[in-house]
């Protein structure tokens, strides 16, 4: 509404707010309301108001429609003009219909069109129908006495009439005179055809380029609404249910007339006398549970929730256990102890009688299980959900004997290879038996239980895995002679060609799956010979060891090697009749017996029963009627493939009011460094500052450092020393606005305009933190950066200035690395003159400002929230990987780039160009031989993306030589971290080369090609940052940015800000201490699985730009403790004591002083482990040096900031660098730093511990609060 109301603002004497919502003058403002030229404009802000509250609860239309004026809201929503266009239609209307003359009735009247038609007949220069609302509902509309002489006829004829309350006659011949004018407003509109199906008023069908004309909209207002017809075209297109947006929902009542009874779900937005809220919320409603998806994380958006993190209160960690009951007692009981190797806990809720058994599978708990991989990753086989199972029957059934029945398996279960999942067995009781279901949820997923609950959208983390009947065993046990089998099944085998058949699919079993050890092959059934193998050490503790059931699937195998022709397909397990289980095996050696068959209709499914005796010939259990079912290399992918939505984010930008500004007299004047690149605009903001009191200095770019005068300096971007002389030169500035990254809104138009761009933006923000680092004016001057157009806030045409979008990469980087420096940034409205918005850019200067990440949007305020993205409407082409065309692969020689390539081929690609600055490596060499067996025929070309005349020469062989380009996958990326305050410009630009030129050389070669996608590898430290890469991040923003740039010119365009794949990508380059400080971080590595399956799905959906991390959030903070990062807002877990600004003074103020320096070095140990990521802190020597027990630059900045932030205090950027050890460091932090404590410590205090188990009886408020405190954060 505020944004109709400030586009009308230039159309309408009073605000359309004031008048829709009255304050001081009620019955003007009513009366107003009454106008046309108020009431036109008002339903159509009303009623797009609520539209477009639907669409951001994810609530969007298949197809729209209006009624009159609604239909100029249903145009806009479909895309025919843009808001303001829209706004600027319906207010020439209602002022122009507002200027005719009064007079004019309308009458809806209980009669068909037909009748209606011949009742006007002898009025027609003054009467028309103005709409025919259903089959027996018609409106007529006119001059009054015309009117009034048609309705004394119906009454006569006893038909019921209705005078309607309306200012004038619309859609009736007294609208001629206003016509032509408005045509003339109307031919000034941009028209576009309906981007979702409209039903038109003035044909009561669809309509399609008609409705993008001047003419239509001239038609619209003459001619009659069609409702009747068009409530029949949409039942016609399927349409079930129906939205009405607007005040009230008279269309829903006359919809209902227009359709069969039982026809429609029929939903108001708003609803007279009945509370707004109550009305959205209960249509909502009705929506969800007809299976329409609702974006909870954009229903929540404007509400902050948040988990509270327990404990709140300090624990004294004494145990007090209380004795399980007895009896009937059906309340949840958990067990100490391991009830089984497979199962953790048992428990039972009293009101379903359900039992459930937990259970934690990773390689670490059960070692089997990294013996089975399929596509490298580690999978859970079915037979394990089967041996899962039995475990269960033991803990549940009174007899050993039980009886699996019906069971399926619908997903595969991957683990992880750092991680578990939490595994749980549901049983359910049914007449005797159970039925069962395997269920699984991902480790880091937990973490959402202390994430804010404002993200509605929460994962539905459970995945099943198996489903089934549980019984006691019916049936007799049978016997088996060996031998006999043995002369029916006379071709013997050996066993390692299953295991070489399985490896050849990519279903790679170890040892501890290898229980096979000779086979005897006969017609249609095979006997195995089976012994534990020497990995497996407790095979006894099982009722069947997993490896010892799926070791009997194998069997099967057998039976399909002479049977398959395709070295690419095997048979999985899909489901199994029956399994009987009598007893355990008592002996090493086993028999396994199977007869079976392929289906000879479909060739798809091999069905087989299977018996598993002990060495004496003694039946252990026995499988009826188990079916595998055929899959090739594409289906086993899809088998692992998982839920990943959970690790999509995205950036959404709410709006939030204007900062509060500080009178001048209560905040101190100042002069503020305006870095512009136009005197113009130095004026601008100079005016405004000296409005508020405060004045500013122009630096402008230059060839050398000089002070031209008192108010203007001039400085060479390119040298670093010249800002630290500006700064020495203005040490009492106030702030620092830096507007370089504001030009002309001209785009950039070649390589030479991205690189001055790069030395004026991030070059000099470089070179401006390290200026303040050395001039001490870090803590003290926040610096502003200031963009046009570099960020997407409603559509992607607003990116104008991607060369720009590594500012704001390189801005997340510094609050990181430096949380004392308060570094905002701030992207302008494209779409306006920069003048306009200087009010606003001085007001969040002077502002007490919390939010860093800001944008101006039409005067509207927005700032940046990071958000999980689940739902996304799907592309308007699927993802197609033709044989007959060309993808384009940078970076196509390292590992990533290579494991894409054989995800194309897999998909159907035959034609692949790998780019790469050097010749293959041996590696390469074989995976791209494997390509082309498997059918691709790569090209491999040498050269640099990021040089002009390389990128022109690679796209040239293309087009010359190969079919056509249809994709490019941009993967190709160079590391060389460091600190901002060590990085030197060199550094950067090796970086920014590939990532900015390479990209941007790609975009000018490839934008008038028909390509299917571009996508683009980013990182997630262009996203949310990472310390030590804010050349890296600076680097990716751009691709950031240019994706939305593609975007907004009609191209494709996607930028992935990918995590760290597990084994390829920028992860595989950096040594482990980068990889042990991510996994610190929270951050868990992307399988190559799971990577692929993340990039496919984000191929196929109409997305820019999508962050995919796996992280987990409680862990990330606990970490980045002590820096502020709004935008993480609301994946932040609520703030404990713990977290809050200098929380550890008043712990030190709590004891006495002799034992201050002792819990000042406890609190210094435990933050030096925590950013080692040890658990033990009291193992680290306080007198070792820091950089001898593993710290490096990066883990001394972290420690630094997480120092400043328990601490309360400011250390400049190289403080810790100057102290040897611990010991060193505390002295410093208790007389430099904390000098108004006071630390009395005593001869023997290094000595001394304070004992957290020692008897509390005795201890004072204040000692005892404090070692509860310490207690508290103790290994936290």
């Amino acid at each position: 509404l505020e944004q109709c109301d400030q586009i009308l603002d230039s159309y309408l004497e009073y605000p359309l707010l004031e008048v829709i919502y009255p304050q001081n003058a009620p019955s003007s403002s009513s009366s107003l309301l009454d106008q046309t030229a108020y009431t036109q404009p008002a339903l159509f802000a009303i009623e797009y108001a609520l539209a477009k509250l639907w669409e951001s609860w994810g609530i969007k239309p298949n197809v729209v429609m209006g009624h009159s004026v609604g239909e100029y809201v249903a145009a806009t929503i479909a895309g025919v003009f843009s808001l303001e266009d829209g706004l600027k239609l319906i207010a020439t209307r209602g002022r122009l219909m507002q200027q005719l003359p009064p007079g004019g009735e309308m009458v809806s009247v209980m009669i068909s069109e037909s009748k209606a038609g011949e009742l006007i007949i002898p009025y027609t220069e003054k009467v028309a129908i103005a709409a025919i609302n259903g089959p027996e509902s018609v409106v007529i509309s006119g001059e009054a006495e015309a009117i009034a002489a048609i309705v004394n006829k119906l009454e006569l004829d006893e038909v019921k009439t209705k005078r309607l309350r309306v200012s004038h006659a619309f859609h009736s011949p007294l609208m001629e005179p206003m016509l032509a004018e408005f045509e003339a407003v109307a031919n000034q509109i941009t028209y576009h055809q309906p981007k979702i199906p409209l039903i038109s008023n003035v044909t009561g069908t669809k309509v399609d380029n008609d409705i993008a004309k001047a003419n239509y909209w001239v038609n619209h207002i003459r001619q009659p609404v069609k409702f009747a017809a068009s409530m029949e075209t949409l039942q016609q297109q399927g349409s079930e249910v129906f939205l009405e947006i607007g005040a009230k929902p008279i269309l829903l009542g006359m919809g209902r007339q227009c359709l069969p009874e039982e026809v429609g779900t029929w939903l108001p937005s708003l609803r007279p006398g009945v509370d707004e809220w109550q009305q959205m919320l209960s249509s909502l409603g009705q929506l969800y549970v007809q299976g329409y998806q609702v974006d909870w994380s954009g229903f929540d958006r404007d509400y902050h929730h948040q988990k509270v993190v327990l404990p709140t209160y300090p624990f004294q960690r004494q145990r007090y256990w209380v004795e399980t009951a007895k009896g009937g007692d059906e309340t949840k009981v958990i067990s100490a102890t391991k009830l089984h190797p497979l199962i953790n806990q048992k428990f039972q809720s009293p009101l379903s009688k359900e039992i459930f058994f937990e259970s934690h599978f990773s390689t670490t708990t059960l070692p089997f299980l990294a013996d089975h991989r399929i596509y490298e990753e580690v999978v859970v086989p079915g037979a394990s959900h089967i041996s899962l199972l039995l475990a269960t029957a033991s803990l549940t059934l009174p007899t050993t004997a039980c009886q699996l029945e019906d069971i399926l398996f619908p997903q595969a279960l991957a683990i992880p290879e750092q991680g578990s999942r939490t595994v749980q067995v549901a049983l359910t009781p049914q007449n005797g038996s159970y039925s069962f279901q395997v269920i699984s949820f991902d480790e880091s997923l937990e973490a959402q239980i202390n994430e804010p609950s404002n993200d509605k959208n929460k994962v539905d983390s459970w995945t099943v895995h198996a489903t089934g009947k549980l019984a006691t065993a019916q049936g007799k046990k049978s016997l088996i002679s060996p031998e006999e089998v043995k002369t029916r099944c006379s071709q013997k085998i050996e066993s390692k060609g299953v295991y070489q058949y399985l490896w050849d699919r990519q279903i790679h079993l170890g040892e501890s799956f290898r229980w096979i050890e000779q086979v005897w092959l006969g017609e249609g059934e095979v006997l195995c010979q089976m012994k534990v193998p020497k990995t497996i050490l407790d095979a006894k503790k099982y009722q069947l060891h997993p490896t010892l059931v799926d070791s009997c699937f194998q069997s099967i195998i057998t039976l399909v090697l002479g049977q398959s022709d395709n070295n690419n397909e095997t048979f999985v397990p899909f489901s199994v009749e029956k399994f009987t289980f009598y007893n355990p095996p008592q002996h090493e050696l086993l028999w396994c017996y199977t007869s079976g068959s392929k289906d000879q209709q479909s060739g798809d499914k091999f069905k087989a029963d299977i018996q598993l005796f002990d060495q004496d010939g003694q039946l252990v259990a026995q499988v009826t009627g188990f079916e595998g079912r055929k899959a090739n290399p594409e289906t086993l992918l899809m088998t692992l493939e998982a839920d990943l939505s959970h690790w999509f984010y995205q950036i959404n930008w709410q709006t939030q009011p204007l900062p509060s500004t500080t009178p001048s007299n209560e905040n101190q004047t100042g002069k503020w460094l305006v870095f512009a690149l136009t005197h113009e605009l130095t004026e601008l903001i100079g005016e405004e500052l000296q409005q508020r009191g405060d004045n500013c200095i122009w630096v402008s770019p230059g060839s050398d450092y000089q002070e031209i005068d008192a108010q203007h300096y001039q400085i060479n971007p390119t040298v670093a020393e010249q800002f630290q002389q500006l700064l020495q030169d203005n040490a009492d500035i106030k702030g620092i606005v830096h507007l370089w990254g504001i030009h002309d809104t001209s785009e950039p138009v070649g390589i030479k305009d991205l690189e001055t761009a790069q030395e004026l933006g991030s070059g000099t923000v470089l070179h401006l933190v390290q200026a303040l680092i050395q001039t001490g004016l870090i803590h003290v001057t926040p610096m502003w950066l200031v963009t046009q157009g570099t960020q997407s806030i409603f559509d992607e045409a607003e990116v104008v200035q991607p060369q720009h979008g590594s500012l704001w990469g390189l801005g997340r980087v510094i609050p990181l690395e430096h949380p004392e420096l308060s570094c905002f940034r701030i992207d302008l409205d494209p779409k306006s003159p920069v003048s306009e918005a200087i009010p606003s850019l001085v007001d969040e200067l002077l502002s007490n400002n919390y939010e860093d990440q800001i944008a101006i949007r039409q005067g509207v305020r927005y700032v940046a929230r990071l958000v999980r993205q689940q739902q996304h409407k799907l592309s308007s082409q699927q993802l197609s990987i033709q044989s007959e065309a060309c993808y384009l692969i940078t970076g196509g020689l390292g590992a990533l780039g290579l494991q894409v390539a054989q995800w194309l081929v897999a998909k159907g690609a035959q034609h692949l160009v790998l780019i790469g600055r050097s010749t293959p490596s041996e590696t390469a060499r074989e995976t791209i031989e494997k390509l082309e067996a498997a059918g691709g025929q790569v090209s491999v070309l040498s050269g640099d993306i990021s040089e002009e005349e390389a990128a022109v020469k690679i796209i040239n062989q293309i087009q010359d030589s190969l079919p056509p380009l249809k994709g490019v996958i941009h993967a190709a990326g160079v590391l060389d971290d460091g600190l901002l305050q060590n990085l030197s410009w060199q550094q950067f630009t090796t970086v920014l080369a590939p990532k900015i030129a390479g990209t941007w050389h790609l975009h000018q070669l490839t934008k008038d090609l028909p390509l299917d996608f571009f996508a683009c590898f980013s990182s997630m430290a262009s996203l949310i940052g990472s310390p030590g890469q804010g050349n890296y991040a600076a680097a990716n923003a751009f691709m950031d940015a240019l994706a939305h740039y593609r975007q907004g010119k009609g191209l494709p365009g996607l930028s992935i800000n990918w995590g760290s794949w597990a084994t390829a990508g920028m992860a595989a380059r950096v040594g482990d201490e980068h990889l042990s400080r991510w996994h610190n971080l929270g951050l868990q590595p992307i399988g190559f699985n799971q990577g692929i399956q993340a990039l496919e799905e984000l191929l196929q959906l109409a997305v820019t730009q999508v962050g995919v991390m796996p992280i987990n959030w409680s862990r990330w903070f606990e970490v980045q403790t002590g820096t502020t990062m709004p935008m993480l807002k609301d994946l932040a877990p609520s703030q404990s004591k713990l977290s809050q600004e200098g929380w550890f003074i008043e712990h030190l103020e709590a004891v006495s002083p002799e034992q201050r320096r002792q819990l000042l070095l406890k609190e210094v140990r435990l933050q030096v482990a925590q950013v080692l990521g040890m658990s033990a802190p009291e193992q680290i020597d306080s007198q070792v040096g820091l950089f001898d027990i593993g710290i490096d630059s990066l883990m001394l900045t972290e420690l630094r900031n997480r120092l400043q932030s328990s601490l309360g205090c400011r250390l400049s950027a190289t403080a810790l660098f100057n102290y040897a050890n611990i010991d060193d460091l505390v002295d410093y932090l208790a007389r430099d730093v904390l000098e108004a404590i006071n630390f009395e410590e005593l001869e023997d205090a290094s000595s001394e511990e304070l004992n957290p188990t020692e008897d509390l009886t005795g201890l004072s408020t204040d000692e005892l609060a404090a070692l509860l405190a310490d207690e508290l954060y103790e290994g936290a």
